[in-house]
């Protein structure tokens, strides 16, 4: 019939989808949207104002003395010049300090605050006191002279790269309201990469995750018969490029605006357990902007990670030609909605490995898609997850 709205269906009796009267409204889709930009405009406030407040304060002044005479100051791996000096003009922020003899370049001292830098604040005279005496030790020339040199390269950049590997353990829901849910547990592996340039004061992250595990469906038919089936196998996957950078607000505080880009991918074959059903995948398109806090204390790290993701366009493949041939695959074009999640965890260092554990909670909201020319449509869905993970960072 000409007009006629049709919702994709999990499965099939006599047709492969219903008429709906009218268009089914998401009741929570205002909500949704006023909450979104809600959120986001918090989000984008509380990014930048550690910028904002940084740009008003963008360079201080680094005073260094010793207590032992004259001693090699390296600044960022440039020599800087011997004690006692006051540099001005100098970048707020992290920055890494070596004090080395002046005539051998032996190591005598070298700040490790945090990640082994020294941080410098705007606006005010930051002092060092040197208080290690350099100790005498026996060099050959031609081991002084190939250290001198190394120490007399100059350094243009600092880069610290850092691996992550986790386990991780859920409870899956995905439900669109007044039509079907499935409902089971997941399974997923992580891994992710981050580069730190201290030149740039940026960090790059890199992020693949691999999810798999067994839903159970309950809906009916687009004749109204219910439907229950256990066990539909589920798997995706997730790929997410992210940066920002480590704002310290004390001495061992540490907040990390970031954003990115994001993409998802879901597929849910329920054929494989009933002749009805037919092979479903979904395309997640987002953009995250999130703020993570750590919190060091003798080799213990606590963090929490606060994320919204703006998804701006996906797809979702239903191919009912799985059910007969008479039946023409389905494309519903979904093109907006929004994720947020969050997280909690603890980490715990020994020797060169952080052991970390962490709760996690992930959200999706999205609306009705697209009807396409033959009159069909995705429904409004839901997705939530609650889990926890276990991991490595090396």
């Amino acid at each position: 019939m000409a007009g006629e709205k049709r919702r994709t269906q999990r499965f099939t009796a006599g047709q492969t989808a219903g008429k709906i009267k009218g268009k089914a409204m998401n009741s929570g889709y205002f909500w949704a949207v006023r909450t979104m930009k809600n959120i986001l405009s918090l989000i984008l406030i509380v990014m930048f104002l550690p910028a904002m407040a940084l740009a008003q304060e963008e360079y201080g002044q680094l005073k260094i003395i010793s207590k032992y005479g004259e001693y090699r100051i390296l600044l960022d791996g440039e020599n800087v010049g011997t004690t006692p000096l006051v540099l001005k003009n100098i970048q707020s922020g992290p920055h890494l300090l070596r004090v080395v003899d002046k005539k051998t370049y032996l190591t005598i001292a070298e700040k490790t605050m945090l990640k082994g830098n020294i941080y410098v604040k705007g606006g005010k005279l930051n002092t060092i006191i040197i208080e290690e005496e350099i100790k005498k030790h026996p060099v050959e020339k031609k081991e002084e002279e190939s250290e001198k040199k190394t120490e007399e390269q100059p350094k243009t950049e600092m880069l610290k790269n850092e691996a992550f590997f986790s386990i991780e353990s859920s409870n899956y829901a995905y439900k669109e309201p007044g039509v079907m849910e499935d409902t089971g547990r997941m399974y997923g592996i992580t891994y992710s990469n981050v580069h730190y340039s201290s030149q740039y004061m940026l960090k790059i992250k890199y992020e693949g995750r691999y999810f798999w595990g067994l839903v159970n469906y309950a809906g009916r038919t687009s004749g109204g018969t219910p439907v229950a089936i256990n066990d539909i196998s589920d798997w995706g996957y997730e790929l997410r490029l992210m940066w920002g950078n480590d704002y310290l607000l004390s001495e061992a505080f540490y907040l990390t605006p970031y954003m990115g880009g994001g993409y998802r991918y879901l597929n849910d074959n329920s054929q494989l357990k009933d002749p009805r059903g037919y092979q479903r995948e979904s395309k997640y398109f987002y953009i995250p902007m999130g703020i993570e806090v750590s919190r060091s204390f003798n080799n213990r790290f606590f963090t929490a990670m606060l994320e919204f993701d703006y998804f701006f366009g996906g797809a979702q493949f239903s191919r009912l030609s799985d059910v007969s041939h008479q039946y023409s695959d389905v494309t519903s074009d979904q093109g907006s909605g929004y994720g947020l999640r969050c997280s909690i965890g603890y980490s715990q260092k020994l020797g060169n490995i952080n052991y970390e554990g962490k709760l996690f909670l992930r959200l999706w909201s999205i609306n009705e898609s697209d009807t396409d020319a033959n009159g069909y449509y995705e429904p409004a869905n839901n997705t939530t997850e609650t889990g926890f993970a276990i991991g490595v960072h090396f």
